[in-house]
């Protein structure tokens, strides 16, 4: 019973690191993205583009990870995720 017990945590341990690295490969992303909005001009079609993008990954994880929804923050139409919420 140790034994199973023993594989099943080694197994939930390898699921866990697993999907850290994917959340933080994905917020990478999604700060890169945000970034790009810094230097747009508000207003202009590139910058509309810009969030547009930003807010579809945003609800992509969420989509993943309901509970980021929570941390969810919007400033000028565009979304972001603000460990404050």
């Amino acid at each position: 019973m140790k034994k199973l017990t023993c594989i099943s945590l080694k197994n939930n341990l390898s699921e866990i690191r697993s999907q850290t690295t994917e959340l933080t490969a994905n917020l990478k992303e999604l700060s890169d993205v945000q970034s790009s909005l810094q230097g747009l001009t508000k207003g202009t079609q590139e910058w509309r583009d810009a969030v547009q993008d930003v807010n579809s990954q945003i609800l992509e994880l969420i989509d993943k990870y309901p509970e980021l929804a929570e941390y969810v923050t919007t400033a000028n139409g565009a979304m972001s995720i603000s460990a404050y919420g």
